[in-house]
């Protein structure tokens, strides 16, 4: 009997570990709409007032997913994609359930084109969203930020991807 109370308080001891670890996932930190716990942060400001921590999306498979399928995304939050060279970066919003703004900056972090307030893709064919200029980097953040920001063609963000996630560009 008393073998038995063992085993389930170890059952139960596994089942508590399991749930802990599933809940601080970053799978379901990102269908919560929160950022990815295991990746490096990177902080894009236009001013000392208008800053927002951003994902960096590095990777084929990384900038493939971008924001999609996220619930929420916070005022302050957001995501970088850094590509290996400056091209005319095309987006969509497949799968992406949240309106979003999107900015594509240039080597130098100059604004060279926004979108306000894409709307997600409900149906296919979704729209292409893309920019004229070459960009090196596009920024999505909340919908509605790139307009409480004042942000406009020309203006310059301010920020550094660190070495480490440069370095897993691809």
């Amino acid at each position: 009997m008393a073998f038995h109370s063992c085993r389930h308080v170890s059952n139960l001891l596994v089942l508590a570990v399991a749930v802990t670890i599933l809940l601080s996932s970053p799978i379901l930190s990102s269908a919560k709409g929160t950022l990815h716990r295991d990746v490096a942060r990177i902080r894009v400001c236009k001013d000392k007032h208008h800053c927002i921590t951003a994902e960096p999306a590095v990777t084929p498979t990384t900038r493939e997913r971008g924001l999609m399928f996220r619930k929420s995304l916070p005022e302050d939050r957001g995501m970088l994609f850094v590509f290996p060279w400056s091209y005319y970066w095309n987006f969509w919003m497949k799968d992406t359930r949240i309106p979003l703004d999107m900015v594509w900056l240039n080597k130098d972090g100059r604004v060279v084109h926004i979108v306000n307030k894409a709307q997600p893709c409900v149906s296919e064919p979704c729209r292409i969203y893309g920019s004229r200029e070459k960009s090196l980097y596009v920024l999505e953040l909340a919908s509605g930020i790139a307009e409480k920001w004042h942000l406009k063609t020309g203006d310059k963000l301010l920020f550094k991807v660190p070495e480490d996630v440069l370095n897993k560009v691809r």
